[in-house]
């Protein structure tokens, strides 16, 4: 039995790997090409739903359903298939992808989730920039627009994890927004969104960060006011984002 999100993140070391080693453009090509290519050919084969729109959860067991934040970092793996290959299968790809996870969400690009969409927006953001194909930025455009739903003014914008709380405040919901709103700052150079991402980084730094080691705290509870500093709950999607974001 086979799992997506693993698959998802091996499909990626290679480009990985084609960055930090010192070869020339073409000896990377050369050795990476191949094997990143099987890859991606096996990830799409074995998790592709039975109606192509969408990559299944497992690949031989019983979770086949569909997982919109393990989608949305799908199109993101494809964005690197396509750099890679210039192929328009990629292409292909990424929009069957994009139009199956809206169709199997409900016809909506929206989720309960701040985070998710989050993740969804910095992939079709990118997809965008590599393709010219406003499709994407269409998407970006609703759920930025649904997104900032999640901000409190009263705490330096920071986002509330999930639509059905807004007393809590997880790492997870806010640094992925300032990696997404400081790329579409870098894109259309509207200063309010730069404005916004400051405050966000500003309270994240000073409530979630531990100034002495670095940990990333998973969360803030306004309505207790604390902040769960569990060791057991510092976790790596919460470091890696925190650490893109400084």
């Amino acid at each position: 039995m086979k799992n997506l999100l693993p698959a998802l993140r091996a499909g990626c070391l290679c480009l990985y790997a084609t960055l930090l080693l010192p070869h020339s453009i073409q000896a990377q090509s050369t050795v990476y090409n191949a094997p990143a290519e099987a890859l991606q050919g096996t990830l799409h084969s074995s998790f592709i739903s039975g109606n192509g729109q969408y990559y299944i959860q497992t690949s031989g067991g019983a979770n086949t359903g569909f997982n919109y934040w393990w989608n949305a970092n799908g199109i993101d793996a494809l964005t690197d298939g396509y750099l890679r290959t210039r192929s328009n299968t990629y292409k292909t790809r990424m929009k069957n992808l994009l139009y199956g996870i809206k169709a199997t969400n409900g016809n909506t690009y929206l989720n309960y989730f701040y985070d998710d969409m989050e993740w969804m927006a910095i992939s079709c953001l990118r997809a965008y920039q590599h393709t010219g194909d406003t499709a994407y930025l269409n998407a970006v455009n609703v759920l930025w627009t649904d997104i900032q739903t999640g901000m409190h003014p009263e705490r330096s914008n920071a986002i509330q994890w999930n639509k059905g709380t807004p007393n809590g405040f997880n790492a997870c919901a806010n640094a992925p927004a300032l990696i997404f709103m400081l790329r579409l700052y870098q894109m259309n150079g509207n200063a309010t969104i730069l404005t916004k991402a400051q405050s966000i980084y500003n309270w994240m730094k000073s409530t979630l960060v531990n100034p002495t080691t670095g940990e990333v705290y998973d969360s803030y509870d306004a309505g207790t006011n604390t902040v769960n500093t569990n060791p057991g709950w510092v976790f790596s999607y919460n470091v890696g984002t925190g650490s893109a974001r400084r």
